[in-house]
């Protein structure tokens, strides 16, 4: 990368490597980026470059969290408990019991602007899309699924955005997600999708999504 390179794209060249790394040794590989030019990084204006590499330092800090403690990555119910602890979130504990019950579960949080910003790391299972991408570029052009299903996963987003509820909303119907972009357009099955809001100082700040993940046949 040319020393003129701006100072966040060698951060996030940097921490997109690391987190990589992460995901290396606990068993999956997953790229940085397609260039080392950085070119959907460096499309970003400058607040969203600065934003973008603030997210991925915080999932970082969360994985170094979690091997400050002696786990692994593949925890996914500390590694989850970590993230909630790091961003001061609260969930319903029912919830928190399941997935100590059954470890398979994916796991994604989302702020209220529908933004990712954690996910479990058996996420990385099922993408074949670089680091880069995944924080660069927008989800909808990343991904394909039913518009009728993508309408009601959003209608029903937005009612945990508004609060005011004592369980986690469940879409229990199978449906497909298909990558747009990529060379591979891996397609992912997705079913008993769990929404519940992210607490913070007894207010909805964002979404938990749980789902059960598998390939596609």
């Amino acid at each position: 990368m040319s020393p003129k390179t701006p100072f966040a794209a060698q951060s996030f060249k940097k921490y997109a490597e690391e987190l990589c790394a992460f995901i290396e040794q606990e068993g999956w590989a997953v790229r940085p980026y397609h260039s080392e030019s950085l070119p959907f990084f460096l499309q970003l204006n400058e607040s969203e470059r600065e934003s973008t590499t603030e997210l991925l330092r915080q999932y970082l800090e969360v994985c170094q969290r979690v091997y400050s403690k002696g786990r692994r990555l593949k925890d996914m119910p500390f590694l989850v408990e970590t993230a909630l602890e790091y961003y001061g979130y609260q969930v319903f504990p029912q919830t928190l019991a399941k997935l100590r019950q059954n470890q398979s579960k994916m796991v994604e949080f989302y702020s209220r602007k529908h933004t990712q910003f954690f996910r479990s790391l058996n996420f990385f299972e099922f993408t074949s899309y670089t680091i880069e991408d995944l924080y660069c570029r927008q989800w909808v052009h990343l991904y394909d699924r039913e518009e009728s299903m993508t309408m009601r996963i959003l209608s029903e987003a937005n009612k945990v955005l508004a609060g005011d509820l004592s369980e986690p909303i469940f879409v229990p119907e199978a449906h497909i997600l298909k990558e747009r972009l990529s060379l591979e357009r891996l397609q992912v099955q997705m079913q008993n999708l769990q929404l519940e809001p992210l607490f913070k100082n007894g207010q909805s700040d964002g979404i938990m999504a749980v789902a059960d993940c598998t390939w596609a046949l």
